[in-house]
Formats: C-alpha cells, sequence, structure tokens
C-alpha cells in the first residue's frame, strides 16, 4: 500500500549515493512537521554489498555534516514499487533498470534524482566510488541541492 510521500533512493550497491541521499533527506524532511511522515529508505540494485554499512568515505561526508545513518545496504524488492510514492534514481543506467523492473500496475514516480536540481550540468549523479573523498563531497553538494528543491516541491504539494 502506497503511504503518503514516501521516498526510496536507488543506486548500483546501495553503499555510496543512495544511502548518503537517504539520510540527508531524512534529516532535513525532520525539519519540517508537515513532512516528518514521509518514509525515507534506499536500495541497490546488485545485492553484492547488500548488509554491509555505507561506504566508509559516505560516512565520513555525512559526519562531517552532522549527519547519522546506521542504514545496511539492500536491493530494490518487487514491495517496493506499491510502498514508495517517489524513486529516484542515480543515473540513467540505474533509472532504465529500474523502469524494466517496475510492475506495470505501479504507479510509483520513477525519476532521476538530479532532475530536483537547481544548477544541472547533467542529470545523473555520478558514482564516487572508484574516486577520493572530493568525490564524495562532490555528491554531497549535488544531493544537498536536490534534496532542498525536492523538499521545497514537497512542500507545495
Amino acid at each position: 500500500m502506497k503511504t503518503n510521500n514516501n521516498i526510496l533512493f536507488v543506486c548500483l550497491g546501495n553503499i555510496c549515493r543512495s544511502p548518503m541521499a537517504e539520510a540527508m533527506m531524512r534529516t532535513y524532511l525532520s525539519d519540517y512537521k508537515q513532512l516528518k511522515d514521509i518514509a525515507v529508505d534506499s536500495a541497490g540494485l546488485q545485492q553484492f554489498h547488500a548488509g554491509d554499512a555505507p561506504d566508509p568515505r559516505t560516512m565520513e561526508v555525512l559526519r562531517r555534516n552532522q549527519i547519522s545513518t546506521s542504514h545496511q545496504a539492500r536491493v530494490i524488492s518487487a514491495n517496493d514499487f506499491s510502498h514508495f510514492k517517489y524513486i529516484f534514481t542515480m543515473d540513467n543506467n540505474i533509472h532504465n533498470e529500474v523502469l524494466r523492473r517496475k510492475p506495470s500496475d505501479s504507479i510509483c514516480e520513477v525519476k532521476l534524482f538530479r532532475d530536483f536540481d537547481p544548477k544541472p550540468a547533467d542529470h545523473q549523479v555520478a558514482d564516487p566510488y572508484y574516486g577520493t573523498i572530493t568525490d564524495f563531497e562532490n555528491c554531497f553538494s549535488i544531493l544537498e541541492r536536490c534534496c532542498l528543491s525536492f523538499i521545497e516541491f514537497l512542500k507545495t504539494q
């Protein structure tokens, strides 16, 4: 059953981009009483990190920004398409695969999260996994803009 405006973030392994976005969105939503009942989660397409904590660099960037998480990686499931109203993907490949897996009767909205970026240079959130801490910091900046923009969108609904 779809509940409110529940949000799911999806990336490849669910240890970098999507758990970072999940933790950020949950933290930012807590500032808005009218939005506090929105469930926020994240998942990956692949199970190679299932059960793992986020990448240490994800945790470091979140910690530096006073955001905490106790997330454990998981794989997107069929139930996610009925529980979440919004499924946000991090790049075109993830987006296309999520759309392929979406049941034909699902009314969830699958969108590239970067579509909410007020300063889009690209419609993808680059995967920082093979990069440096700077790549994770850049990812945080992009996700922060998108989270805050999406919250403004929700406030008008």
